[in-house]
């Protein structure tokens, strides 16, 4: 069976938002950190092609660097019921090499395995777990146990990550307005994220 790890309490998951809320909810974050690349699109529901065919793709962002050459981002919204295993990471890295794309941010509702986490890693692929913004209320009133946010006070979603550089641990939240974890990721090559929740492959 399975055994759960948090490092930091999610007391509240988003298995039940839709399908269209999700998407547009990443790609707004993306929307954000657009506007510190030059020539930055960003696509829902996107259309690419690569030798092993067509793809329908969740979100596909495109900007350019100074040379300018043109950097492909995948972004795959998934929302499954149990945690995601590395053979979705896995397919997820087939279609971001197929279509030429350099990162791939991968959201996910129900957290990761660890064998998906150990696979992302120096893979160009991004992990984030996709929660209830009350998550960052929840966090900082763990030892209370999961009481409800006041009214107002927290965003209505929220991505949670962790970034490991050498020694050093980031635990990275993604909100409306702070969205400062995507444009580390997208501009360094060198790092590498996990998600907060994952579980032990079965």
């Amino acid at each position: 069976m399975d055994t759960d790890i948090f490092p930091i309490p999610i007391c509240h998951n988003t298995t039940d938002i839709t399908p269209d809320q999700y998407e547009r909810q990443v790609i707004s974050w993306l929307q954000q950190e657009g506007r510190n690349y030059h020539s930055f699109t960003i696509k829902n529901l996107a259309k690419d092609t690569g030798s092993g065919g067509d793809y329908s793709l969740d979100g596909l962002a495109e900007f350019e660097i100074f040379s300018g050459a043109k950097i492909k981002v995948l972004i795959e919204c998934k929302r499954h019921q149990r945690p995601l295993s590395r053979d979705t990471i896995l397919a997820v890295k087939a279609k971001k090499d197929d279509i030429s794309a350099e990162k791939a941010l991968v959201f996910s509702t129900s957290g990761f395995q660890k064998g998906a986490v150990t696979f992302a890693k120096n893979t160009g692929i991004a992990l984030i777990q996709f929660a209830n913004g009350e998550s960052t209320y929840f966090t900082r009133s763990a030892e209370k146990g999961c009481r409800g946010a006041p009214p107002g006070s927290t965003p209505e979603f929220a991505g949670w990550s962790i970034e490991h550089n050498g020694d050093n641990t980031r635990i990275s939240i993604i909100t409306n307005g702070s969205t400062a974890t995507i444009t580390r990721f997208i501009s360094n090559s060198q790092s590498n994220y996990t998600p907060l929740s994952t579980s032990s492959p079965a």
